[in-house]
């Protein structure tokens, strides 16, 4: 859907001619990540693609792991939700 410049796999913000990497209440790089996947809810397993999971997993946990606010702000359990 996206151009080939764009290398993030999920979007924070869609406007109507640009793609950002980023969410209203920040940038840090787990939250567009963490955005959506909410919210974690039993329909979640047929609502995400196995395939897109496993391939925005890495970099999630990699953004989580390398920002200690992704977990005091409860946004690294989203991994768990997830695997």
């Amino acid at each position: 859907i996206y151009p080939k410049t764009y290398a993030h796999n999920v979007v924070g913000i869609l406007w109507n001619t640009m793609a950002q990497f980023q969410t209203w209440f920040g940038n840090a790089p787990f939250l567009p990540y963490g955005i959506q996947l909410l919210p974690i809810t039993a329909i979640s397993e047929q609502r995400d693609d196995p395939t897109w999971l496993r391939e925005m997993y890495k970099p999630f946990a990699d953004a989580c792991n390398a920002d200690d606010v992704c977990e005091e702000q409860g946004w690294s359990v989203l991994q768990l939700g997830v695997m």
